[in-house]
């Protein structure tokens, strides 16, 4: 994939933002190669309860935050916009983002046999988290995670076809609606915000009502002409900005076709194609490992259409993500070798 970015290097509009932008890839990759290193023994002992405490901690912050807003207490991150959940993020799409992949690794946790395997206190800091992730996800206005998190709990739901699933997505749908029913009251300048983000993302693309010089049809529309004008390279990843407009390409698969043109495009179906092809091996395993992954396919098929609306290859979680999969799918390799080896000591 890499070297699909690299090689047409020569021919990109800016050489040095495609060069940056690919180090940064690469720098991204080895963080995900040295998490699944580190962690490929202890993922239930060490690496998820470590996401735990850092979802709590960036969910309690960011509410801490917005709470002391509204009652005059000091903020922690003061320069961060009024009337948003930010946490550390610099806006609410990077945490919304940040927290459908949160929700992508815990909620499975929570309802695969692998949840058997956590000790005590990781199940009660596992409940403690998901709900904070879950609360702040709700809150963040992030429309692209909305659909992501929707589609993961319908397929789930498809998935398990079992009443206690059912039972308990319908009463989170029930808490979802009384929470922005009152929103308004409880959070005016939120539900506000939240309100502009449908309207404009998803009520007037509805509707056909598209106004003249709408952002996301323009900037999408400028990354087909940059993949019409140049195919095979387009733009040159990272140099879109400039030639064809103020802001990147809002979307990975548009991203890829108007910044990488057909080498780029080539080399992330490849990437995207081969992890699937992983994971599809591994789901009809019978153990805890191939029990939570197979939890967790209707959620990454939900960041994948979320995917659409973001760039997700320079985002940090996208890669502990992917980390979280391959240590998952090792794991699994490793309990179904032992059984192997226990019922055929010979092998």
């Amino acid at each position: 994939f890499l070297l699909c970015l690299l090689l047409p290097i020569a021919f990109s509009l800016n050489m040095e933002a495609t060069l940056v932008e690919i180090v940064i890839l690469f720098y991204l990759m080895l963080v995900s190669m040295l998490l699944f290193i580190e962690f490929k023994d202890s993922l239930e002992t060490v690496l998820l309860p470590v996401i735990m405490y850092t979802a709590l901690l960036a969910a309690a912050v960011g509410l801490y935050d917005y709470l002391a807003l509204l009652v005059g207490l000091p903020r922690i991150f003061p320069q961060r916009a009024s009337g948003e959940i930010l946490s550390g993020f610099r806006n609410a799409g990077q945490a919304g983002a940040y927290f459908l992949v949160i929700v992508t690794i815990l909620y499975p946790l929570r309802f695969s046999s692998l949840y058997d395997k956590l000790s005590l206190k990781n199940k009660r800091l596992l409940n403690l988290s998901l709900f904070a992730s879950l609360l702040f996800l709700a809150l963040s206005g992030k429309i692209a995670a909305y659909i992501g998190v929707f589609v993961g709990f319908l397929g789930y739901a498809i998935l398990k076809r079992n009443t206690r699933t059912i039972v308990s997505l319908s009463v989170l749908a029930v808490l979802l609606v009384v929470l922005f029913m009152n929103l308004k009251t409880i959070a005016p300048k939120m539900y506000e915000r939240i309100a502009y983000k449908y309207e404009t993302r998803v009520s007037e693309k509805l509707r056909g009502d598209i106004s003249e010089g709408d952002f996301l049809v323009t900037n999408l529309g400028r990354a087909i002409d940059a993949f019409t004008e140049r195919p095979f390279t387009a733009s040159g990843l990272g140099a879109f900005v400039g030639p064809y407009g103020e802001h990147e390409v809002h979307s990975t698969y548009f991203k890829m076709f108007g910044e990488t043109g057909l080498l780029g495009v080539t080399g992330y179906i490849l990437f995207v194609f081969f992890l699937i092809r992983l994971i599809r091996k591994r789901v009809s395993f019978s153990n805890e490992y191939s029990s939570y992954l197979r939890s967790m396919l209707p959620f990454i098929i939900g960041c994948f259409i979320s995917w659409a609306y973001t760039y997700h290859l320079r985002k940090r979680e996208f890669w502990l993500l992917l980390a979280v999969i391959l240590i998952t799918v090792y794991r699994g390799l490793v309990e179904t070798n032992n059984e192997n080896k226990t019922v055929n000591p010979g092998t």
